[in-house]
């Protein structure tokens, strides 16, 4: 798909809603219910855009998506040259307006889809570093309190904070852009940001992200984010010794050494990851593409989450359809005899495993990385 490495789409069905799948020529996904009526025009509308644009709504992702395939476009990027943003979004709000007056969209999702679409694109000029797009487009007109229930809002607020922090666009100091939102913002846009941004922190390192947890504890007086900061960052480990494994079934392991005896591949690729792991979640439709590919030829795929809720895991793997086989938990994760061996301290983290059990690629590349299929490939040819 030129530009992009993958196309997500989120849908809302309900229970009972029996839904088909089609792809058109150009492998963009067409949805429609069987069982009751729906505004088709909205329950496509990212498909239809992107089949009609020569943009894409999602312009950050598009940004980020053109860094990780062509090294040599950042110099073109940071001087406006690549890519317009402008274009981008003058063309989506075209497209969308031309819905509304049409009466092909209701007015809720018109708005909503609106408001989305604008936020979208403050981040896609904050990622591509253009000073000049920057300087035109973001002021602090832009915060509002009253969006901070929506993703597409926080994660603008972090971009903001990523570009004040430094100028390169492939960096990854997010615990200097935690600090950057503790500074710049207030109220409950600085809430919503710090939440986020310590998810971040943590994907990289648990220890810094229960330093910056018990900071924003102290900070503030909201007492179901106290809770959660507690529960997920201050309460100790129950137990020591070597983690238990559980699988969604209820089976209990000693280790992935018993996990493999119940189902020998050639090869295992580890995934180490967590619900709250937002670089983890990126990933996982692009694994989800490899394991069709490659569980057949003798590679399995296991996704083992250090989740410290039971319920978080159980509701992520639905979430990021993971299915029933290889979802494990590493139970007490902090005392996992492979995390500490391998120096587990950022997330995502993958591995690659024989079937004896054995370590081979303790940091294989991740499923967005093109080398992926090399090593797979390489593996099996052995």
């Amino acid at each position: 798909m030129n530009k992009e490495i993958t196309f997500n789409i989120s849908q809302e069905f309900r229970k009972g809603d029996v839904v088909e799948i089609a792809l058109n020529k150009k492998d963009y996904p067409i949805f429609r219910l069987k069982n009751r009526s729906f505004n088709f025009n909205e329950m496509n509308y990212y498909t239809l855009l992107n089949l009609k644009s020569i943009g894409i709504d999602d312009f950050d992702q598009k940004i980020s998506n053109t860094v990780a395939l062509e090294p040599d476009s950042k110099a073109k990027i940071l001087k406006g040259e690549f890519l317009s943003p402008t274009k981008s979004i003058q063309y989506s709000q075209h497209f969308l307006d031309s819905l509304y007056r049409n009466n092909l969209v209701s007015e809720k999702f018109y708005q909503e889809t609106k408001q989305r679409q604008t936020y979208n694109f403050y981040s896609g000029v904050l990622q591509s570093r253009n000073k000049i797009q920057v300087d035109t487009h973001i002021t602090k007109q832009l915060i509002n309190d009253s969006l901070v229930n929506k993703l597409y809002y926080i994660q603008f607020l972090y971009n903001w904070a990523k570009y004040l922090v430094e100028k390169d666009f492939t960096s990854s100091n997010h615990i200097r852009y935690f600090e950057k939102c503790e500074e710049i913002y207030a109220g409950k846009s600085k809430t919503g940001v710090l939440m986020y941004a310590l998810g971040m922190v943590h994907s990289q390192s648990r220890n810094e992200a229960q330093k910056l947890a018990r900071r924003f504890y102290n900070l503030t007086a909201d007492s179901s984010i106290r809770s959660f900061l507690h529960a997920t960052y201050f309460q100790s480990d129950k137990a020591a010794g070597q983690a238990k494994i559980i699988d969604l079934q209820g089976r209990k392991f000693d280790n992935l050494n018993e996990v493999i005896k119940t189902d020998k591949q050639a090869f295992y690729y580890l995934d180490f990851w967590a619900s709250w792991c937002v670089p983890c979640r990126i990933e996982m439709p692009l694994s989800i593409q490899l394991k069709r590919i490659y569980e057949n030829k003798g590679i399995k795929f296991l996704y083992l989450s250090i989740d410290e809720s039971h319920d978080a895991w159980r509701k992520a793997n639905t979430q990021l359809n993971l299915g029933n086989q290889g979802s494990l938990l590493l139970m007490n994760a902090g005392q996992s005899e492979i995390i500490r061996k391998f120096d587990v301290s950022a997330i995502p983290r993958y591995m690659i495993m024989d079937k004896a059990g054995k370590v081979i690629n303790s940091d294989a590349p991740r499923p967005s990385d093109p080398k992926i299929r090399e090593v797979f490939d390489g593996l099996l040819r052995k």
